[in-house]
C-alpha cells in the first residue's frame, strides 16, 4: 500500500512520513510495548489529495499572509475545509483506507482517528488546537473523520498560529492515526518524573473509571499516585470523587458522560497489583526513550495498553523549595512571611483538588497573569515570584502580593473571613486614592494592548516549544 504505514512499519525516525504521534506509536510497537494495532495514513495520502482538490489556488492566496486581514482569512479558511469536506478520496487511496482498516483494526470493530501533524522544517510541529482526535469511529464513519483531521489544518486559529510562526502554509502537512479502540474500565495519565517537584525518583500515575477523555477534557477528577520508583511503594495517594466517566455510547461515535455506581465514586480506581504492573510499564516506556516521558495508558481486563507517549516538557522550571518535614508540603513552599487565600472566587472556580496536567496549565497561567497586573501597576516585580501556589491539590492566590496591588475595594471579595482588618493593608487614603486610579488606568491599558502583547510573548514560548518538540518521542 502507497499510502499506509501500519505501526510495525515505522519508527521515530518516520516522523516526517507519519508525524510525531505516529511514529511514537510505531516505535514503542517495535520495542514491544503493548500498544493497541493500528496504522498511519501518510503525509503523502495529505499531499496527494490536497492536489487532487484543487487547492493550490486557494493556498497561493497565503503567499503573503501578514498582509491578510482577518475576516478574509476567515472566508479562505472556512472555504478551505468546505472544500476538503466536499471533496471524494482518490478512489485507489479510499480502497487502501478501508482495507487496512479491515486487515488491522477489524471489520466491525471501532478506531481512535489522530491528527498527527508535521512540517518539511520541522520534526513535529506544536500546532496548538489543531490535533484533533474522533473516538468510537466504525468504519462506516472513517473517510468523513479522516478528511476532518485534514480539514482541521484549516482552522482560524491553526491559520493564525502559522501566520505569527512564519510556517509556510504549502509545506505544512497531516499524517491521520487510526487505532483501534480499547473498551477501557480503567483510563489515565502516567508522569515517568514527578512533574510537580522534578524528582526523577518518583514517578505519578492518574487514573478515572471509564474512557481517559474523562481526564482529557478536565470533566473528572482523577485518583493521583506518586510512587518511588527505586523500590515502588506508593509515597502517597488521593482517591477522588469520581461523579462521571467517559463511556462508548450505545449508538454513534464520540464519548459521552455516565454516572459513576455510588459505591464506585469514592473507591480507589487501580488496587495495589495495578499500580505495581503499570509502575513497571512506565519505567521500560523511559528506559526505552531516555528520557522522561508523559504517557497516555488505558486497562480492559487484566491488560495495560499504550495509548501514545511524549517527552514531558516542563522540566526545566526550578522545582519549589520544600520543608520535607511537612508531609504532603512538598506541593507548596510554606514562606512564614506570604499570606495565602482562596477566597474571592478562587474557591468556587476550582472546588475540587487539581490534576498533575490540570496544575501544569493552571499554574503559569495564573503566576505569569499576576506578574503581568502587577508590574502594569507598580511598575516593579512581584516581592515573591511565587503568586499560585497548589496547597494539597487546592488553588491558592498569594494575598500578600494582592493586597500590595488592589486598593481596599477590590480586596473585598477576599475579605470573608473574620477579623478582616488585622489582614488589610495599612494605606493613608491618598495612597489608596492613588493605587485606585493606578488600577484603573492599568486595566484599561491591559484591555487594549492584551493581544499585542500576547503576540509579541507568543514566539519565546513556542520556541521553547518546539526544542522539546524535536527531540526523539515527541508527539
Amino acid at each position: 500500500m502507497m499510502f499506509i504505514k501500519e505501526f510495525g512499519q515505522i519508527d521515530i525516525n518516520s516522523i516526517q512520513e507519519v508525524g510525531g504521534k505516529g511514529a511514537s506509536l510505531g516505535e514503542m510497537t517495535r520495542a514491544g510495548l503493548p500498544v493497541p494495532p493500528g496504522y498511519c495514513i501518510t503525509a503523502g495520502a495529505y499531499r496527494q489529495f490536497v492536489s487532487r482538490a484543487g487547492l493550490a489556488e486557494l493556498l497561493a492566496q497565503f503567499a503573503e499572509p501578514s498582509t491578510m486581514k482577518n475576516e478574509d482569512i476567515a472566508l479562505l479558511a472556512q472555504e478551505i475545509s468546505q472544500r476538503i469536506l466536499e471533496t471524494p478520496l482518490p478512489e485507489e487511496l479510499e480502497q487502501e483506507i478501508v482495507q487496512a482498516f479491515t486487515q488491522i483494526i477489524g471489520h466491525g470493530s471501532l478506531a481512535a482517528v489522530r491528527s498527527s501533524a508535521t512540517a518539511e522544517d520541522l520534526p513535529e510541529a506544536s500546532f496548538a488546537g489543531q490535533q484533533e482526535s474522533y473516538l468510537n469511529i466504525p468504519r462506516s464513519e472513517l473517510l468523513n473523520h479522516i478528511k476532518q483531521c485534514w480539514a482541521s489544518l484549516w482552522t482560524e486559529r491553526a491559520i493564525h498560529y502559522r501566520i505569527n510562526n512564519g510556517f509556510d502554509h504549502r509545506q505544512v502537512y497531516l499524517a491521520v492515526v487510526v487505532q483501534q479502540m480499547v473498551d477501557s474500565e480503567v483510563s489515565g495519565v502516567a508522569f515517568s518524573v514527578n512533574p510537580m517537584n522534578a524528582k526523577e525518583n518518583e514517578m505519578v500515575i492518574e487514573s478515572v473509571w471509564g474512557l481517559g477523555e474523562g481526564i482529557v477534557s478536565g470533566k473528572v477528577t482523577p485518583d493521583h499516585y506518586v510512587i518511588n520508583k527505586q523500590n515502588d511503594p506508593l509515597i502517597r495517594y488521593v482517591i477522588a470523587d469520581k461523579e462521571k466517566m467517559a463511556v462508548r455510547p450505545l449508538h454513534g461515535s464520540g464519548t459521552l458522560f455516565a454516572e459513576v455506581a455510588a459505591d464506585q465514586r469514592q473507591r480507589s480506581s487501580l488496587i495495589p497489583k495495578d499500580i505495581l504492573e503499570l509502575t513497571e510499564l512506565i519505567k521500560r516506556i523511559e528506559e526505552h526513550y531516555q528520557l522522561p516521558q508523559d504517557i497516555e495508558w488505558a486497562k480492559t481486563g487484566n491488560r495495560y495498553y499504550i495509548l501514545q507517549a511524549r517527552p514531558i516538557t516542563t522540566l526545566d522550571k526550578a522545582p519549589v523549595q520544600v520543608d520535607e518535614s511537612i508531609g504532603e508540603s512538598e506541593f507548596f513552599n510554606f514562606d512564614p512571611e506570604l499570606e495565602w487565600t482562596n477566597l474571592g472566587g478562587v474557591k468556587e472556580r476550582y472546588n475540587k483538588p487539581s490534576s498533575v496536567l490540570g496544575w501544569s496549565i493552571l499554574e503559569p497561567c495564573d503566576t505569569e497573569g499576576g506578574l503581568y497586573a502587577y508590574r502594569s501597576i507598580s511598575k516593579k516585580e512581584l516581592p515573591s515570584p511565587l503568586f499560585a501556589a497548589n496547597i494539597y491539590g487546592y488553588l491558592y492566590l498569594n494575598f500578600t502580593s494582592l493586597k500590595s496591588l488592589q486598593p481596599l475595594k477590590m480586596l473585598e471579595p477576599y475579605a470573608a473571613v473574620p477579623d478582616w482588618q488585622q489582614f488589610a493593608p495599612k494605606r493613608t487614603w491618598f495612597q489608596e486614592l492613588t493605587l485606585t486610579i493606578g488600577s484603573i488606568k492599568a486595566g484599561n491599558k491591559l484591555i487594549k494592548s492584551l493581544a499585542k502583547d500576547f503576540y509579541a510573548m507568543l514566539p519565546g514560548y513556542l520556541d521553547k516549544i518546539d526544542k522539546y518538540k524535536k527531540q526523539p518521542g515527541a508527539g
